[in-house]
């Protein structure tokens, strides 16, 4: 087959899917780590908060031996989910001599998402457009195209920043403090894209998405504590807060998570 769909409910998500989504949503490639498993509720609703539904990259068609062939490339669902058409692309019939549209459909009951040929019109509450083709049989390549949700992602006005942390809240918790005041360069950002990768010192990654108006968080966590693999776990509250951080020493664990709160002042705090 063709294409396949990035997150289906009950599958095992693996560092490959990880780093092909991030790579989608602009963050560039990730190394998240192998032997960790990645819940997919919260990866579909990461990117439903960072991207519309539609085509993110390639998709394009053409017509051979009487079928439509959509090419390599990848789309969003509305709800999240990513379609990937592998190179090898995706066949299917059409009507000649009528008009012919070619969408991606996702059945919102059996939630799994197909490619559709049909000589009606796309329905349903979850659709994208590919394209169409007429009734002479020309190509009209004009699909609905995924746009960004904030501006951290190149469209408006992109501002990337790293961290270095280097200490922890060791075996007791420890009391909420400023860690780092960034001034922001540009105003109306609405969303934070945080990504963390493991390193030789710290096996541990993070993903996650925090709405600065409501707090609304999502993320993921995983870390290895030498029993691979190790399920990563999910992160969902209204507070800003995500774990980011976590390595062991002799007796002790540490742990840092971190508070986004963006100020009127324009200057993203860190707690």
């Amino acid at each position: 087959m063709g294409y396949r769909v990035n997150f289906l409910d009950n599958q095992t998500v693996t560092a490959l899917d990880m780093n092909a989504i991030t790579e989608e949503l602009g963050s560039g490639a990730l190394s998240f780590m192998d032997d960790t498993l990645y819940g997919v509720k919260d990866l579909n609703q990461i990117s439903h908060t960072l991207v519309g539904k539609g085509v993110s990259r390639g998709m394009s068609l053409s017509l051979q031996d009487g079928q439509v062939r959509i090419a390599e490339g990848s789309a969003f669902m509305a709800d999240g989910k990513r379609v990937e058409v592998d190179q090898d692309g995706v066949l299917l019939d059409y009507v000649s001599g009528a008009v012919n549209y070619v969408w991606l459909y996702r059945d919102v009951i059996t939630d799994f998402v197909v490619p559709r040929c049909t000589t009606e019109e796309p329905f349903g509450e979850d659709f994208v457009v590919l394209g169409s083709i007429s009734k002479d049989g020309m190509i009209d390549g004009r699909p609905d195209l995924a746009v960004m949700k904030n501006s951290f992602l190149g469209l408006n006005k992109m501002e990337v920043y790293t961290l270095e942390i280097t200490n922890g809240a060791g075996a007791r918790e420890a009391e909420e403090e400023l860690f780092q005041e960034i001034p922001l360069t540009y105003e109306g950002h609405r969303c934070i894209f945080v990504t963390g990768t493991s390193s030789h010192e710290r096996k541990n990654n993070v993903c996650g998405v925090v709405e600065l108006e409501t707090g609304e968080t999502y993320g993921l966590f995983g870390h290895d504590k030498g029993n691979a693999p190790q399920y990563a776990e999910r992160q969902i509250n209204n507070e800003g807060i995500l774990t980011v951080c976590w390595c062991s020493s002799g007796y002790y664990d540490y742990q840092n998570s971190l508070r986004f709160e963006l100020g009127t002042d324009n200057v993203l705090r860190l707690y």
